[in-house]
């Protein structure tokens, strides 16, 4: 019986386009559901790589990347155990919420007494604190923590791009570190002067702040691809991306809300109200991201 085919590297680098219904057969024949695509059906063999199955039934999103004669097949699963994971400053709580909505079904006190971020390395959950000025690898998403590294000023956010965390501060800047380290990479330069909230789209950079625009990057680099204004005109305050949505955590007055926006845009497809004003949100998917290459038959 087909059941979905995830890999587990990410590799994708080029315009994306949403398909849904990734299967494989048992001679590993990747199948892409014809209604998902607007030129067509396509068919492909999958290179022998390493790789894994979500549960039979599950709903998987995946992206096309076309490159030259090939395909790059991103897969990123969308189940009903996927889940969102948020943190606030105000009571110093991590919270694992129910998919994406407001049932709260665990939470676990922050290590440090202000939580401003919070990321998903595909195994772990890492979190920052703007007071300790630290960055957090917890044992899977739990108060237990497996390391941490100290960044010597305050810390706005955390992202993970695959390999590598990615830092935003309260400032212009934001800094790629070498895997889990204190060492730096790069730093770029943003539009965003006072950077709040970062994430991973699988290929780009995507920074929020309180210019109230949300931008996105080309790669990890200073090249702005695209921006918009959040929607509400509210400050940016928290960033996700669940693999084909953006999740934003805004700051508005007398308002404790998260949203699902339709792809990068400011079209909100889905509002939650949280118990308090959140710093971080997450979105932790029962199949974690990956990619394999595939030629076209």
């Amino acid at each position: 019986m087909p059941v979905p085919l995830l890999a587990n590297k990410f590799t994708a680098e080029a315009t994306w386009t949403p398909v849904s219904g990734l299967s494989a057969d048992e001679n590993h024949q990747v199948i892409i559901d014809p209604t998902a695509l607007s030129q067509g059906g396509v068919r492909v063999d999958v290179d022998s790589i390493e790789r894994y199955t979500v549960s039979a039934g599950d709903p998987v999103s995946a992206r096309i990347v076309e490159v030259g004669s090939q395909l790059d097949l991103v897969a990123i699963g969308g189940g009903a155990s996927a889940f969102s994971v948020s943190c606030s400053p105000t009571s110093g709580k991590i919270r694992k919420h129910s998919g994406f909505s407001a049932t709260i079904d665990n939470s676990f006190s922050a290590p440090g007494t202000n939580p401003t971020g919070i990321a998903w390395d595909g195994d772990d959950l890492l979190s920052t604190d703007s007071i300790s000025q630290k960055v957090y690898k917890h044992e899977g998403i739990s108060a237990t923590l497996k390391s941490s590294f100290s960044t010597g000023q305050s810390v706005a956010d955390i992202a993970w791009d695959g390999s590598n965390a990615i830092v935003g501060y309260g400032s212009t800047a934001v800094r790629r570190y070498v895997g889990f380290s204190n060492t730096i990479e790069s730093t770029i330069t943003s539009h965003e002067p006072s950077v709040s909230a970062v994430a991973w789209d699988g290929v780009n950079l995507l920074v929020t702040g309180n210019s109230r625009d949300s931008y996105k990057y080309d790669g990890f680099s200073a090249t702005l691809i695209s921006s918009f204004s959040n929607p509400a005109n509210a400050r940016g305050q928290g960033l996700g991306w669940n693999g084909t949505d953006l999740l934003l955590a805004p700051t508005i007055v007398d308002s404790a809300l998260a949203y699902r926006l339709d792809g990068f845009s400011n079209t909100i497809l889905e509002t939650f109200t949280t118990p308090e004003q959140l710093n971080g949100i997450e979105w932790i998917p029962d199949a974690f991201a990956g990619s394999c290459f595939a030629t076209v038959i």
